[in-house]
């Protein structure tokens, strides 16, 4: 089961895009084929859209991230982490301080 970032918003935040990193490719005994795996940390970057009419308010945002763990030997069942937050989102023109921008470089 492939990895996927999915966000739910109270106040109609939209995911836009999802950038998954290459994985590397591994062999387990029971299938055909090899499977493309992430070790280690793993760093998932997205864009999200607020709704125009939500500026103001704070969103919770909910995200589940669905992953299956596998050995040489088998993959586990496929498991869902929840992951929640709060934003507040600025009206259109607020001047935003940026944090953490090692994992956002300039486009």
């Amino acid at each position: 089961v492939p990895t996927t970032v999915a966000v739910k918003s109270k106040v109609r935040t939209k995911q836009l895009d999802t950038k998954y990193p290459t994985g590397s490719e591994f062999t387990v005994e029971e299938l055909e084929e090899p499977l493309s795996v992430y070790e280690g940390e793993v760093l998932i970057r997205g864009a999200i859209e607020a709704a125009r009419d939500a500026a103001g308010k704070t969103d919770e945002l909910e995200f589940h991230v669905r992953y299956q763990a596998c050995n040489d030997k088998n993959c586990l069942p496929p498991k869902t982490l929840k992951l929640v937050g709060k934003i507040d989102i600025v009206k259109p023109g607020t001047p935003v301080k940026q944090i953490n921008q090692k994992y956002f470089p300039a486009k």
